[in-house]
């Protein structure tokens, strides 16, 4: 899994891992946890496309609105990004070959995403 060692250095044991090919009873129960959610919770969600239409779709089916669902991409960058996420590395962002839209910003006049 990409980022799992940052993920647990940074998080450590509020860190909890999901695979959607391992082991049945460690697998996300996304209906259980959605349900859990108050009717003001906000949703966000990041990472491979079909992960946000599953989520996305669990959450519609357990009755959260439509404006409390928010999906995130990780985007190919053409200009300058400045990277304010906690994700990657001085390597990665020197590369500018993805960023994280949600916290990141354009250092060039112009900022082309791929998404």
């Amino acid at each position: 899994m990409a980022y799992r060692e940052r993920v647990g250095r940074n998080l450590g044991e509020r860190a909890h891992l999901h695979f959607d090919d391992g082991a049945p009873g460690q697998q996300l129960d996304l209906a259980a946890v959605l349900g859990q959610a108050g009717g003001q919770d906000q949703l966000y969600v990041c990472g491979p496309a079909g992960f946000i239409a599953a989520v996305l779709g669990k959450g519609g089916e357990a009755g959260w609105a439509e404006d409390r669902l928010h999906k995130e991409f990780f985007p190919a960058p053409e200009g300058e990004a400045d990277h304010r996420d906690f994700l990657f590395s001085e390597e990665e962002r020197a590369a500018n070959t993805r960023m994280t839209v949600c916290c990141s910003r354009a250092k060039s006049a112009r900022l082309v995403l791929d998404l």
